[in-house]
């Protein structure tokens, strides 16, 4: 998103604070904190969705990293490969 987006952003979180949280963190947390805030008075609902246009925060985004196995951590790639019968994405075995 860029400068112009922020800006209309910006101001439609003038008038209806909980909208732009909606198109730029989605339909989670932050956009329920939101309607909270709103609700709360106008100002802290105005001063929350700008933050979340200006800092991009989204906390209904998780990042999940896979997970090895304990046998590729101790036993290495090749090893744990022929342990599970599969193929070794570094060597193709």
């Amino acid at each position: 998103m860029g400068f112009i987006g922020g800006c209309c952003l910006a101001l439609i979180a003038l008038f209806i604070p909980p909208l732009p949280v909606l198109i730029r963190a989605g339909c989670g947390a932050s956009f329920f904190v939101s309607i909270i805030l709103t609700l709360l008075g106008w100002l802290p609902g105005v001063l929350y969705a700008w933050f979340v246009i200006m800092v991009g925060l989204e906390f209904n985004k998780v990042s999940v990293q896979p997970r090895r196995s304990f046998a590729a951590l101790s036993l290495g790639c090749e090893q744990a490969a022929r342990f599970r019968q599969v193929r070794c994405a570094r060597t193709g075995e």
